[in-house]
């Protein structure tokens, strides 16, 4: 398949990074019985030189190729979303395998935050990847660094009970306000909102784009909400270099 220069330039797709041609968008989440801003998830953001968005997906791809290369981009990202965060807390997407490969620097970046630090378990609940998700889990909780499990409910993604109980937050995926007409799924959701009241744990409803969304997931009982509805309160950082 001919490669998309309108996409991805560059020899091998990753002159965006090497260039330093990327920047953060801060995503509100905002506790649901206030209406008050919580925290901010921190989403990485890559631009060509005339200004043209690269997708995330497609840049951390062709990164996993590149294993120094990756670790040495997702640690600016991270210093970058701590320095730029703008409160009060934000929520930071690492990958467990990421994780694996530089645990202490990505600790002393989080340590120097100005901000309060949620680590979002960013696919660690693949079968491929679930016993890297829970010991990145445990090493969060042994550094006194709060947990979260990204993407719950996502289609084709699994969750072992180790990585449920050590998460301190739950945040479920967009498709599962989609699905709760459907009586078993409901009833799935039903059990995990139980069991996150019961152990004390936050859950963050994705994909909350209407004031409809919104309502219901203040009928379920969820806390805290975010998604499309708040952009009004999105933050954008430009690109390191243009």
């Amino acid at each position: 398949m001919a490669r998309d220069h309108r996409t991805f330039p560059g020899p091998d797709g990753l002159d965006v990074v090497r260039a330093g041609r990327f920047g953060v968008q801060y995503e509100p989440i905002v506790e649901v019985a206030t209406g008050r801003l919580h925290a901010y998830e921190a989403l990485a953001r890559f631009h060509r030189r005339d200004g043209v968005a690269v997708p995330p997906a497609v840049v951390f791809e062709r990164l996993r190729a590149a294993p120094e290369l990756l670790v040495r981009t997702e640690l600016a990202l991270k210093r970058l979303q701590v320095k730029e965060a703008p409160g009060p807390r934000v929520f930071l997407n690492v990958t467990p395998e990421i994780w694996s490969l530089a645990a202490a620097s990505f600790q002393e970046v989080f340590a120097s935050a100005r901000v309060a630090v949620v680590v979002e378990a960013v696919e660690c609940v693949h079968a491929n990847a679930v016993g890297r998700g829970a010991t990145m889990l445990r090493d969060l909780a042994a550094a006194g660094i709060p947990a979260a499990l990204d993407d719950l409910g996502g289609a084709n993604v699994f969750v072992s009970l180790e990585e449920l109980h050590l998460a301190r937050v739950l945040k479920l995926d967009r498709s599962v306000l989609r699905s709760v007409g459907d009586p078993s799924r409901r009833a799935l959701l039903d059990s995990l909102l139980a069991f996150a009241s019961r152990t004390g744990k936050r859950v963050v409803a994705e994909g909350v784009e209407t004031a409809a969304d919104f309502a219901l997931v203040r009928g379920l009982g969820i806390g805290f909400a975010q998604g499309d509805l708040f952009r009004e309160g999105y933050r954008r950082v430009l690109p390191l270099h243009h």
